[in-house]
């Protein structure tokens, strides 16, 4: 039951389109040990922020408010936002929202994570309205990877309501055994199925 559950909230992902009216911005930075980076998210009335950054050596990328981005920049403590900081990192991958409340002047700042200098892409979106559907987020590979074994599991499921009837016994039994249990309920039909059809 979870494989299709997940299945049918995977396709309804798949289906929700990324709303046009966003920034988005992406390039290419090298910076020493003693640098860093930055980005200005602007979303005064909040919305949503997904950034991929990809790097050659080991980077701490936060996600800093106004405030805290001047003590960074002065050189004193900062807090950075927990759900848009990735440290210690070489790749990483954020989408997060940033409530109405909130709404304000944001950056994502890169810096090394050691005494190296650091080659690294960008690809920042941003805006009041921005969704992004599960096939952009995960990438092309794992949504269609996802999206047959949604399609096989269907199919099995399909096979063992319709086999089950042909064999004299309730397809809807079966088919629910093998809903909640999933491989198991399969295994155990497999093994008690009669060998003989009812014609």
């Amino acid at each position: 039951m979870y494989i299709l559950i997940l299945g049918l909230i995977f396709f309804a992902l798949l289906a929700t389109p990324t709303a046009s009216a966003v920034t988005e911005h992406s390039g290419s930075e090298t910076i020493q040990a003693n640098q860093y980076w930055y980005y200005r998210v602007s979303l005064p009335n909040g919305g949503g922020v997904e950034y991929e950054i990809k790097g050659n050596n080991t980077m701490n990328i936060y996600f800093l408010d106004q405030k805290n981005m001047a003590l960074y920049a002065a050189g004193h403590t900062f807090t950075y936002i927990d759900k848009g900081t990735s440290l210690n990192t070489q790749h990483a991958k954020m989408y997060f929202t940033i409530s109405n409340e909130s709404g304000g002047t944001y950056y994502i700042v890169v810096e090394s994570a050691g005494n190296w200098p650091v080659n690294f892409t960008y690809d920042v979106k941003y805006g009041e309205d921005l969704e992004t559907s599960f096939f952009e987020f995960f990438g092309t590979t794992t949504c269609i990877i996802g999206g047959v074994v949604f399609l096989i599991w269907l199919a099995v499921l399909i096979w063992v309501y319709k086999d089950a009837k042909r064999r004299g016994k309730s397809g809807l039994l079966w088919f629910l055994v093998v809903l909640f249990l999933n491989i198991l309920g399969l295994i155990i039909w497999l093994i008690v199925r009669p060998k003989n059809r009812i014609r």
